[in-house]
């Protein structure tokens, strides 16, 4: 029917290193259904691992295609991938977390592409997103510390001026008797 057709990572026939491509082909018809041949797009595997490769060590992308094949990393673990698969698969798109071994689960967010028939998964160790959110909770707490820390030094150095006129009036006030009616202010202070 001409309908087009994503080929998983294999072997570049026409290649002599060996090179892995992922394919589009497409059958090309006539109007009347006569088949004239079979057009194929390769494109090098490597681009693909270009697009997917993560600067940072605690992110993984994953990318299957709708019948369960990997597409990106070829090397991935295929017991972790089938229970990958069967997590995101349950719901297009959707983000949530799995065991991935016995004793570490991983955050994930998935996004499915209708026209490449592929779940596109992004994976993170919870435990990272943990540290992560604990780092900047301790962050937090720290700048709100020293923020209520200032504060208390700004009000007492405040107060400090606005009763320190009083302090004075009040000391000569004091020093007032029926022997010393005189008072003298120091406008200075």
């Amino acid at each position: 029917n001409g309908a087009r057709t994503i080929i998983p990572p294999h072997m570049n026939d026409w290649s002599r290193n060996g090179e892995s491509v992922f394919s589009l082909s497409r059958c090309i018809r006539t109007s009347k259904g006569i088949v004239l041949g079979v057009l194929e797009v390769q494109q090098n595997y490597s681009k693909l691992e270009d697009i997917c490769r993560m600067d940072s060590p605690y992110w993984k992308v994953v990318i299957v295609n709708g019948g369960g094949e990997l597409i990106y990393p070829l090397d991935f673990d295929s017991h972790t991938l089938s229970g990958l698969v069967g997590e995101i698969r349950v719901d297009l798109e959707k983000a949530g977390y799995f065991l991935l071994e016995e004793d570490q689960s991983y955050l994930y967010s998935s996004s499915y592409s209708a026209y490449s028939d592929w779940y596109v998964t992004v994976l993170r160790s919870r435990e990272d997103v943990l540290d992560s959110i604990n780092t900047i909770r301790n962050l937090a707490f720290a700048i709100g510390a020293l923020l209520v820390l200032m504060t208390f030094i700004l009000i007492n150095l405040i107060s400090k001026s606005l009763t320190a006129p009083i302090k004075q009036l009040s000391d000569l006030v004091k020093e007032v008797s029926f022997d010393n009616l005189s008072l003298t202010l120091d406008e200075d202070k």
